[in-house]
């Protein structure tokens, strides 16, 4: 009959207390549910001195739920360290509890986080408005989105995802979607002494991610590419118009500074998938125009990197897909490699480069070579071609895949051979085979 929004200055509610501010007066809470609102600290009362927010009734002096609020200064919230706040209901849902500090502009830490994972599908939730039930899920200090486990006194950091930091999320928590309950949250609010940003995201600028630039190869070829000088790294994607599974694309360095060209030692990453999806792309020293064999105690030809005593494959992060004729393969190396099979890539200095197409065979050591690289395998274009990966580029229009109609699948006729017994010679007229392979236009 006569409950009021209450403030005191112990963590538990008690007849001691002071009417808080409920929407803009000072009268009971009325009848309401799952309804936001505001509640505001009355005159003389700062958050520095009261420690709990309940609803109390003080006809029976009785608490119906409270909160309890965190100590506080104006240096808590103006800092680098921001924090620690506790996450966590009075009392715990699932025994959650934390210290949460914002570590920087996306990156908040949670410490000596505690969970008994007996809840069903609950992640780390974070929400850019004041309701707890609008929220999307932040991945875990691994990045995954899995749904979390037993956690006891572990220390979390997390990164928001793009396009949110701690200027633009209100709260951060721990929330259960199946059920649409919170087990814990805090709010980054201006309670805690200045505004909603916290100093450090004011005074620190995130660096910019690169975007992907794009090369014309051929009418049928592409390649994208981006160049971090954070972190060195220049991330490829190469887009290739009907290449079947087992077949390669290779894309690199030249072995020259001046002009085009694959020997010796060109640098080149080969990328290949298999029938169930496999893929791989590897790092290749073109020593000699033919496919890598051991001769002589070495090996020489089209040779990964990794058959030498001193190679490495430098190519890391590789996927690959597939749509509608188009294969685009993704996947990184580093500017500079320590292995002398590599060239060093040179942001801000063009570069000539060379790629080629072409068949597999299995290797000696269980994995898939290239069958060949020679010249007839390189896509001509009309011109050499240097690529300059700190620049900007663009390519004419999106790839898309011209329709290939398959080859006749049923063997020719083929006419009886012509023996000459007199001259003991056998005389065969096969003419052009054809096929994928040179022969299934014959063989079928």
């Amino acid at each position: 009959p006569a409950a009021y929004m209450w403030l005191t200055t112990s963590t538990t509610p008690s007849s001691s207390g002071v009417r808080a501010g409920y929407n803009g007066g000072y009268g009971r809470v009325d009848d309401v549910n799952n309804q936001d609102t505001n509640v505001t600290y009355p005159p003389g009362s700062v958050n520095t001195i009261n420690r709990s927010l309940s609803v109390w009734c003080e006809d029976f002096t009785v608490s119906f739920g409270h909160v309890v609020i965190p100590v506080v200064s104006d240096s808590f919230a103006c800092s680098t360290s921001y924090g620690p706040v506790v996450l966590g209901n009075t009392p715990a849902s699932h025994g959650v509890s934390a210290k949460v500090h914002v570590l920087g502009p996306n990156t908040i830490g949670l410490k000596n986080l505690n969970f008994d994972g007996n809840a069903p599908t609950t992640w780390y939730w974070a929400g850019t408005t004041n309701n707890v039930h609008d929220g999307f899920i932040v991945p875990d200090h691994t990045g995954s989105l899995a749904t979390l486990s037993s956690l006891s006194n572990a220390n979390i950091v997390l990164t928001l995802p793009t396009d949110h930091d701690v200027c633009n999320t209100k709260f951060l928590g721990l929330y259960c979607t199946q059920f649409s309950v919170s087990f814990g949250e805090v709010y980054f609010s201006s309670s805690y002494g200045c505004d909603n940003c916290p100093a450090i995201c004011k005074t620190v600028t995130q660096t910019a991610i690169p975007t992907f630039q794009c090369q014309d190869l051929s009418s049928t070829d592409q390649m994208e590419y981006r160049y971090d000088p954070t972190n060195s790294l220049v991330t490829f994607k190469f887009h290739t118009c009907n290449l079947e599974a087992n077949q390669y694309f290779a894309f690199g360095l030249s072995a020259s500074s001046s002009g085009v060209s694959m020997t010796p030692n060109g640098d080149v990453v080969v990328c290949q998938y298999s029938t169930i999806g496999e893929v791989d792309c590897s790092d290749y020293d073109l020593t000699i125009r033919s496919q890598c064999a051991l001769s002589g105690g070495s090996y020489n030809g089209a040779c990964p990197d990794t058959v030498f005593t001193d190679g490495v494959n430098n190519y890391i992060n590789s996927q690959v897909e597939t749509l509608n004729g188009l294969t685009t393969f993704t996947t990184t190396r580093a500017v500079t490699t320590t292995d002398g099979h590599d060239r060093n890539i040179t942001p801000g200095t063009p570069q000539h480069i060379i790629w080629a197409r072409g068949g597999t065979f299995s290797s000696p050591i269980n994995d898939r070579w290239v069958l060949r690289h020679a010249s007839s395998d390189r896509i001509s274009a009309s011109a050499p071609i240097q690529i300059d990966y700190d620049s900007t580029s663009t390519c004419s229009q999106p790839l898309q895949c011209p329709t290939i109609t398959p080859g006749p699948t049923t063997p020719w006729d083929i006419p009886p051979l012509c023996i000459d017994s007199q001259n003991n010679q056998i005389q065969a007229l096969i003419g052009n085979t054809g096929g994928r392979q040179g022969y299934e236009a014959i063989a079928g």
